[in-house]
């Protein structure tokens, strides 16, 4: 907590008063003063206690001292005041510190959802500041960002533009470029919903984790059924997810929807079979 609001705490010693005996007396002296006021007061609410308290402890802070020119209050507004430093930008709330390793598209994962962090630390491994409300990420001890923290979100990213590298190529082996070039070698459909990610938004790294996990799926099912089960897929959505492309996988649902094509296929070359005039039967009226 000193850290965050830049000072530092100098405890005195154990049972020795004396040490901040000017802080103890003014304690003594407004506890004293405060009581002395409200002790004639009746009040119905802790609301209108506490508007009373405050109005009484500006007049203590606005009294004459006995001895010498002012008050505390003025000297506040003379010496302390100019003297404060502007509070953080939130204010302390107890944080948890995690590791975590920067992925190939530039995002670190922190509890299911994804931050951007500048493309020079692409594979580093950082240390995370989680708050309440906002998030920091440090590397060698030196802050390198910050993001305002997902609440109760999963699967959501927060990029900052500037974390992308300009040229995807320069500092890291995987690009769009081969993620197409992987999803074309995998089947026609596999390469369309591949498309359909990158084609989603400007920031073509959000996408790689997605694409990459689907991709990966053919080396269980193979590359015949993953692009069946796309083509299935993107029957039902513009851009399915990974999870969306395994349940079809595991599920077979693709199988499922050839045989309702084989059916009606077969179905309509039956029923053509037998629409026949009665002159092809020699039916004689």
């Amino acid at each position: 907590m000193a850290s965050h609001y830049n000072t530092v705490i100098i405890p005195t010693r154990v049972r020795s008063p004396q040490d901040k005996a000017l802080v103890e007396n003014t304690v003594g002296k407004l506890t004293t003063y405060i009581i002395a006021k409200l002790r004639n007061y009746q009040f119905f609410s802790m609301e209108e206690y506490n508007d009373q308290l405050l109005i009484e402890l500006d007049k203590f802070n606005k009294k004459k001292f006995q001895k010498k020119d002012g008050s505390r209050y003025s000297i506040f507004k003379d010496f302390e005041q100019s003297a404060l430093q502007p509070l953080p930008k939130y204010p302390y709330s107890l944080c948890e510190w995690k590791k975590a390793k920067v992925q190939r598209n530039s995002h670190i994962q922190v509890n299911k959802n994804f931050y951007s962090v500048p493309y020079e630390l692409l594979g580093k491994e950082v240390d995370v500041k989680i708050s309440s409300v906002n998030l920091e990420v440090f590397f060698n001890q030196n802050k390198v960002c910050e993001h305002k923290l997902f609440i109760e979100k999963r699967g959501k990213y927060c990029t900052d533009p500037s974390h992308m590298p300009p040229d995807s190529n320069q500092y890291s082996e995987w690009n769009k470029d081969r993620y197409l070039r992987w999803a074309k070698q995998q089947g026609p459909n596999v390469y369309r919903l591949a498309s359909n990610h990158f084609e989603r938004g400007s920031v073509e790294q959000r996408y790689y984790r997605t694409v990459h996990s689907i991709l990966k799926l053919a080396d269980i099912h193979g590359d015949d059924a993953l692009d069946k089960a796309c083509n299935h897929a993107l029957d039902l959505m513009t851009a399915p997810g990974y999870k969306h492309i395994k349940t079809i996988l595991v599920n077979k649902e693709y199988m499922k929807k050839e045989t309702l094509e084989e059916t009606k296929e077969k179905s309509e070359r039956v029923k053509g079979r037998f629409v026949r005039g009665g002159s092809y039967f020699g039916i004689k009226k």
